[in-house]
């Protein structure tokens, strides 16, 4: 029997790494899931998804910004997602992380697989085949990894990203290429010189795995339970100037239910060789595992001009465990409060009978807080309990999500209210099922933000609808469409009627054969089921011939048999094969034609029958949309205090080009089935789905996010026929690649950093006659590893390295890359082995596995080869096109260049106008040749710092116009900082026109000149992060000798000093400053003595101003709602 394992997004917890089925993957801690599941399901337009966050505070030291909010991810809520500790679909963003996703094993612990080296290939190389046929003993100890595993990572202050370990040289391979630099899961180093510090934090045991059937589970420990490292925390970051911001932790520790998947199981026989076989009923099992996390939660963020602190609840978490966040303190550095932000939190229960009916009671019983889901209510800021302003309030949809356990779940891990009892279901009768339901899918999704000033924002969703390019003859997923349920009867009432379809009478004579055509019009998502009652209760499958009737389906077009139906005299109903879209006949034969009339059906049970079948029909047809995981956003309407809207924004995804759904799936849902092919009557086949597993969604769980995509969006300013504009966006759609969803399986390759990417954004204004003109015009195009694709990455340009090859026995020596493919042999050859530059990389891995049908020795081992990919994606073409209200239009386009040799920065732009000749500007770095031998040139590659351009030149025609140039010094301490800015016009040489003269320790400039111009000095306090003195027409020297001290030993506290400058430096303009650290500046004081005041209310906000005099020169008032 041939089989097809149909969808492959799932998770499996036996060690094994065949790819007979998927290997297990580990997700990271709750808390970090929350924070990479926007690295997978970005925000953007192109998703579907708004851009929602709440500032709390921004923190900036040497040049670095730390931002701290709260965001939220609005695809929606899965049923099996834990909330982070500042509620469901938030994530608080206040530092930085590595987490990876565990696949397999942790790489290190069997991956990298020896002997792998840069040359492999598994179609090429016989002894590394041979290798691991010879390892193969059976046992799960003995087997390498070939996975490996998934990292991401995100600094804090804007960068994130992904990577993985090549196994040729054990380097990191970055995702997308870029100057930051990976060195490790314990540094980063960005291209201006900051690096970026991380220490071990979470990490989990399992303690126990639970194998639960109906009314009871099996448990049992690990041999060796072990703790794998799962994410790495932020702990320090240090500028290039020296600067550093530290960040601590404290430990939390937290035991928790984790599902991982329910599988029905045939009934199997143990054979005792002394007698006495043990038979092992068959039926569903849901399997867990009982976890020990050990997490780390951030305390407190310090820097040089004060401290973040973090305070948790006192009480535990009634959802999970742990604390939740309750205050965000900000301080300066004398340990006075800034400013507090006060998080509030209320929970919902589903312990209702409804809930508790669709899950499995053990995980019920064991884990009753999983009924607890915990909502972000408010966000207040406060100064004291006095100095309060009006919370930040927030609403959800009323729906009340059911435990995390519960399996009411559809296919994309969304909530949908079907009574599918205590274990992931089979069918979809009797209102089972894992289909989309339109409105409970959104339960517990954000709806509204009520904001401190007054007014609100109201967020109105709608379902995915995308358009799934996934074979169908390889991939069943599951439905996740609506359905309707159709039903379809035939009895000897019948025998007056005519078949409707066929346009024949359903009755016939001398034959007395009923003939009744049905249609099934879209796909079919469920098993039919059928009741039928023949006379006879002793007729059966196995008694045909007590049969009355002889009861068949069969096709219409050539009355082909399909199947034999025989009573089900209970009256229930019995399942039987699922067919495909098209016409069939239902025909009932008396086996007694001589004595059966259909007239005398009521006088004798011998007389009579009747056939019952019902099945499931998606909504949706074959070429339609299907509904996908989640929501987008149909539309943002903003109200001020009074209920009155102020602005509409509406969203649609349509395509006008197809006026079709532009969204695709790139993702499969979190389902597994096994697809057979049985033979049948008359020697026809047709597919039967039995069921191997079902998951729970929840984020990181799996391979790949149920990923999707839109290809354009417009987006209207208003709503319906009350618009002004609007603005039409399309986006590059990669697909993924290398047929990862047939078996054997591997995880996708990732196309998700390649997705996204702006094509193009038209503006349009309304007309009065109701049409819309654009405005305005964008349009980009992209190189991908240095090679151009002009439609944007779409399916007609995918690079051509993502070929898989088919898969082979390892024993077999054939060496040629044909394989009976029927594709050219060139096409294997060329794009099937490892390949790594400046540009791209081609990791070729292999999923291995036991061809169970024939044997399960080694000599039957097979493999298939896949690859995982990345590189460079650049900006390669900009064009925009300004349109005047005359219809004449303006063309600029911008081209941009690149060195990969050397590094990622724009090498060159030229810019082009209608009217005018290219501009060509030339941009060289301390990579770059050019710049070998310019002053420590080695000292700023040493530390990354190569995003800013040493060298500008610009020219037209080819005639240089212009350049600049700066040139870097070592002032000591490993400071690298400008000396020297050149400039030149035209073909002139390079003129001095700023030099620094002299730096503190911190970078900042003590004295800078312009070249034969006035020269500047500046006196730094509050820690050198202020300047509170500008000294013009002074030396450091001289200002030193009449202070007495050095100006980097002056700061605050000697600014009486420097006002009497002003007297004893009668040729210097001096001014001065003050400061209310974290808040801003408090006066300033001019040349003449004149100063200006500015005051500050308790929440940092500005009052007032006044002059010299005491004057008001400005006032501000803040009018908040409620405030106190």
């Amino acid at each position: 029997m041939r089989k097809y394992i149909t969808l492959v997004i799932v998770l499996f917890y036996k060690m094994t790494c065949l790819a007979q089925e998927m290997p297990k993957v580990i997700p990271p801690s709750p808390e970090a899931a929350s924070v990479f599941k926007f690295s997978e399901v970005p925000v953007s337009l192109y998703t579907g998804l708004p851009n929602i966050s709440i500032p709390l505070f921004e923190i900036e030291s040497g040049g670095v910004k730390v931002p701290i909010s709260l965001s939220y991810h609005a695809r929606g809520i899965k049923v099996a997602e834990i909330s982070s500790r500042v509620g469901l679909g938030w994530t608080l963003n206040a530092g930085g992380m590595i987490s990876r996703q565990i696949r397999c094993q942790p790489d290190g612990e069997g991956y990298p697989a020896p002997p792998y080296n840069a040359s492999f290939d598994f179609s090429k190389s016989l002894a590394l085949r041979n290798y691991i046929w010879n390892s193969f003993t059976g046992r799960e100890e003995d087997w390498v990894d070939f996975i490996p595993d998934q990292y991401f990572f995100n600094t804090g202050t804007g960068l994130s990203g992904k990577f993985i370990h090549d196994y040729a040289d054990n380097q990191i391979l970055p995702q997308n290429y870029s100057n930051v630099k990976v060195h490790s899961v314990g540094r980063i180093t960005d291209d201006k010189g900051n690096e970026y510090f991380f220490e071990e934090g979470d990490s989990e045991i399992v303690n126990e795995n639970l194998a639960m059937e109906q009314g009871a589970y099996a448990s049992t420990n690990p041999t060796n339970p072990s703790s794998h490292i799962n994410t790495w925390y932020l702990y320090q970051i240090k500028t290039p100037t020296g600067q550093e911001i530290n960040f601590t932790y404290e430990n939390e520790n937290i035991n928790y239910l984790r599902r991982s998947y329910d599988k029905y199981e045939h009934a199997y026989t143990i054979h005792n060789t002394g007698g006495g076989d043990v038979e092992i009923p068959g039926g569903y099992k849901s399997y867990s595992n009982r976890i020990q996390s050990y997490q780390k939660r951030i305390r407190e963020i310090s820097f040089d001009k004060g401290s973040v602190v973090f305070e948790y609840g006192t009480e535990s978490r009634l959802d999970f465990g742990g604390k939740y966040l309750k205050n965000v303190t900000l301080y300066d550095n004398a340990g006075a409060i800034i400013q507090q932000k006060v998080l509030d939190y209320e929970y919902t229960n589903s312990d209702d009978i409804d809930s508790i009916a669709n899950m499995n009671w053990n995980l019920m019983q064991m884990d009753q807080n999983a009924a607890n889901r915990l909502f972000l209510k408010s966000v207040q800021t406060k100064y004291t309990d006095e100095h309060t302003l009006p919370p930040y309030q927030f609403e959800y949809d009323t729906n009340k999500l059911p435990s995390r356990h519960s399996n009411s779940v559809d296919a994309w891990g969304y909530y949908n209210g079907k009574q599918n009892g205590q274990f992931f279901p089979e069918s979809y009768m009797n209102g089972g099922g894992r289909v989309v339901d339109t409105i409970k899918s959104g339960a517990g999704l954000l709806k509204k933000i009520i904001y401190p000033e007054g007014g609100s924002a109201n967020f109105y969703y709608e379902p995915n609808r995308v358009f799934s390019k996934f074979p169908k003859s390889t991939v069943y997923m599951d439905s996740s469409s609506p359905l309707l349920k159709k039903e379809f009867t035939l009895s000897p009432l019948d025998h007056e009627f005519t078949d409707s379809i066929r346009n024949q009478p359903i009755y016939t004579l001398p034959s007395k054969i009923f003939r009744k055509a049905f249609t099934i019009r879209n796909t079919v998502i469920s098993n039919f089921q059928y009741s039928s009652i023949m006379g006879d209760e002793t007729c059966d499958s196995t008694h045909p011939n007590h049969c009355n009737f002889r009861v068949s389906i069969r096709k219409l077009e050539d009355d082909t048999p399909i199947c034999n139906l025989f009573p089900t005299n209970d009256g229930q109903h019995h399942a039987m094969r699922r067919l495909s879209p098209g016409n069939y006949v239902l025909v009932v034969e008396p086996t007694h034609p001589a004595t059966f009339n259909p007239v005398n059906v009521m006088e004798t049970d011998e007389n009579f029958f009747m056939v019952h079948l019902q099945w499931l029909e998606e909504v949706a047809g074959f070429d339609d949309p299907i509904f996908a995981g989640g929501k987008r956003i149909h539309k943002i309407e903003y109200q001020d205090t009074q209920g009155n809207t102020g602005l509409t924004k509406t969203y649609d995804y349509t395509d006008p080009d197809t006026g079709k759904s532009s969204g695709q799936l790139f993702g499969l849902a979190n389902f597994l089935g096994i697809k057979e092919v049985v033979t049948t009557v008359g020697g026809q086949t047709f597919n039967l789905l039995q069921p191997h597993g079902n998951i729970p969604g929840a984020p990181l769980s799996t391979y790949q996010e149920a990923s999707l995509g839109y290809g354009v969006v417009t987006e209207y300013i208003g709503e319906g026929n009350n618009t002004i504009g609007k603005s039409v966006y399309r986006y590059t759609m990669t697909p993924e690649s290398g047929d990862y969803y047939t078996f054997p399986f591997h995880p996708p390759p990732d196309h998700e950093w390649l997705r996204g990417k702006e094509l193009s954004v038209v503006h349009y204004r309304k007309n009065d006659d109701e049409t819309y003109s654009p405005v305005k015009k964008t349009e980009n195009k992209y190189l991908y590893g240095g090679e151009t694709y002009d439609v944007g990455f779409g399916e007609e340009s995918s690079p051509s390295c993502f070929y898989s090859l088919p898969y082979r026995k390892l024993w077999e020596e054939n060496l040629n890359c044909d394989f009976g493919s029927g594709e050219p042999v060139e096409l294997y050859c060329t794009h099937s082995g490892y390949k790594k530059n400046n540009k791209m990389f081609r990791l070729p891995l292999a999923a291995i596995y036991i061809d169970t049908d024939a044997h399960t020795s080694a000599s039957w081992l097979m493999y298939k080869v896949y690859h995982l990919t990345g590189g460079t994606v650049d900006l390669w073409k900009t064009k925009t096109t300004d349109y005047s209200m005359n219809g004449n239009e303006i063309i600029n386009t911008t081209d941009y260049h690149y060195r990969h040799d050397y590094n990622y920065n724009v090498s060159v732009a030229t810019q082009s106008t209608s009217d005018e000749n290219p501009i060509v500007t030339r941009y060289y770095y301390a990579t770059d040749p050019e710049m070998e031998n310019e002053p420590i040139v080695d000292s700023l590659k040493s530390k990354n710092m190569i995003d800013t351009p040493l060298t500008i030149k610009t020219y037209k025609n080819h005639i240089k116009l212009s350049e600049n140039k700066t040139i870097y010094s070592n002032w000591g301490s490993s400071l690298f900082l400008p000396e020297i800015i050149q400039t030149s016009k035209g073909n002139a040489d390079l003129e001095n026109r700023v030099r620094y003269n002299r730096y503190d320790t911190s970078g900042n400039p003590l004295e800078v000149q312009m070249e034969n111009g006035m020269l500047v000095s500046y006196i730094w306090g509050y820690n050198k992060t202020q300047p509170i003195a500008k000294i013009e027409n002074a030396t450091n020297a001289e200002i030193a000798s009449v202070l007495g001290m050095d100006v980097t030993t002056a700061d605050e506290s000697n600014l009486s000093l420097i006002d009497n400058l002003r007297d004893t430096l009668p040729n210097a303009m001096i001014t001065t400053l003050t400061y209310r650290p974290l808040i801003g500046v408090t006066t300033i004081t001019d040349p003449k003595g004149y100063k200006t005041t500015y005051t500050y209310d308790n929440f940092g906000r500005l009052s007032s101003v006044m002059d010299h005099e005491g004057n008001t020169i400005s006032e501000n008032e803040y009018h908040y709602r409620n405030q106190n």
